[in-house]
């Protein structure tokens, strides 16, 4: 990933392809994945912690449009974090991160 934080316009969906490896960076296939769906600025939950079963070391993850939606009309841009946790290996080891990314705020929209 660039330095560049990806932006999306709001009730977009958009759909994010999940890498999964241990911590020597090998690919692993998680027997277990959860993910939620916050805003950053209000710290307003949009999904609550979801169950998620990877079949491979990839896993495409899709926000909603409606997920996407602005919560504060004021603002030009919104930013959500994106935050997984999975369990792997036979000894159930866990790993987690996030992603942030923008919403664009549209005047037009309503």
């Amino acid at each position: 990933m660039g330095s560049e934080m990806n932006v999306v316009n709001e009730e977009t969906t958009l759909t994010l392809q999940c890498t999964f490896a241990d911590g020597t960076g090998a690919a692993v296939i998680p027997s277990a994945g959860l993910y939620r769906l916050d805003d950053v600025s209000s710290d307003t939950q949009i999904v609550d912690w979801t169950a998620f079963t990877p079949s491979a070391a990839t896993h495409d993850l899709t926000i909603t449009d409606a997920q996407n939606a602005i919560l504060d009309s004021t603002r030009a841009v919104e930013k959500k974090r994106l935050t997984v946790s999975i369990t792997f290996g036979t000894d159930n080891k866990k790993a987690t991160a996030e992603y942030v990314y923008a919403v664009r705020n549209l005047s037009k929209i309503t």
